[in-house]
């Protein structure tokens, strides 16, 4: 309970800021954190093909499919955690 109790002051006085700060700064600025975080499946295709969606075989796309299905299963924080 102490170390949370520590941690929470940490960033009440300010001293996580500059952790915090640049973290925040990545994740609301969209050209930056756009090519790490896709949030439809369009977006996501294109971004791993390179090509415009209607481009991409259909076969791609069935597997494209199945990866979607788990990035969006998958926690997004640590998206931006690993991306940062």
């Amino acid at each position: 309970m102490k170390s949370l109790i520590e941690e929470r002051d940490a960033y009440l006085n300010g001293d996580m800021a500059k952790i915090v700060i640049p973290k925040v700064i990545f994740e609301m600025s969209p050209l930056l954190s756009a090519p790490f975080i896709q949030t439809n499946f369009k977006d996501y295709a294109e971004k791993l093909e390179g090509k415009v969606l209607a481009d991409i075989p259909e076969s791609r796309l069935n597997e494209l499919k199945t990866s979607w299905e788990n990035y969006k299963n998958s926690n997004f924080k640590d998206d931006i955690e690993f991306a940062f």
